[in-house]
């Protein structure tokens, strides 16, 4: 068997090796493995299959176009506008509307009731209105709240500053002051 024979026979067996590692494999280089590749009309450039992704809103798979370091993740900025944007209801009205992820997963780390749909609805929930103007059976007016002033003043009296019983009660820094300002002289 011939050396072109041999080489021919190893880039049909392995369309993806190199033709320095045909070249190896054969005992002779990597340009030699080129000319008789060239001279039998077969391809000299190794076969390497295209990197497909898989888009994470549609599922289609597409190729990467933007070049070997990134790494796409949608197969079009319409894939990634729909992925990015989720629907809701609105905890006051009940209509749906979107927002951003990147706006409310923030929001869900603190106490956040939740999601309005406008303005005029989340002011409606705070006052503990219904969209028609009666108030809403079981929700809570949230206007002041009522802090138990008996053991905020046993705390003053023990030593307790501002800051503590604010973080202690979770309510502002403005209004823990004003408590213990009322308690030392003596209004509470």
């Amino acid at each position: 068997m011939t050396t072109a024979e041999r080489v021919a026979k190893i880039r049909q067996k392995n369309p993806c090796a190199t033709l320095e590692e045909v070249g190896q494999r054969v005992g002779v280089t990597r340009e030699r493995v080129r000319q008789l590749l060239k001279a039998q009309g077969l391809p000299t450039m190794s076969y390497r299959p295209s990197r497909l992704f898989e888009c994470l809103n549609c599922g289609a798979s597409f190729p990467n176009r933007q070049g070997p370091k990134y790494q796409p993740k949608y197969c079009s900025r319409s894939c990634a506008h729909e992925h990015r944007v989720i629907t809701l209801a609105c905890l006051q009205c009940g209509s749906l509307f979107k927002r951003w992820e990147s706006y409310i997963l923030p929001r869900s780390r603190y106490k956040n009731p939740g999601m309005f749909c406008s303005t005029d609805c989340y002011r409606m929930w705070r006052r503990g209105r219904s969209p028609e103007g009666a108030t809403a059976p079981g929700v809570p007016r949230l206007g002041r709240r009522k802090w138990d002033w008996d053991v905020i003043s046993t705390l003053v009296d023990n030593g307790w500053g501002g800051a503590r019983i604010a973080r202690h009660f979770g309510m502002s820094l403005g209004t823990a002051y004003a408590m213990v300002w009322k308690r030392r002289h003596g209004l509470m």
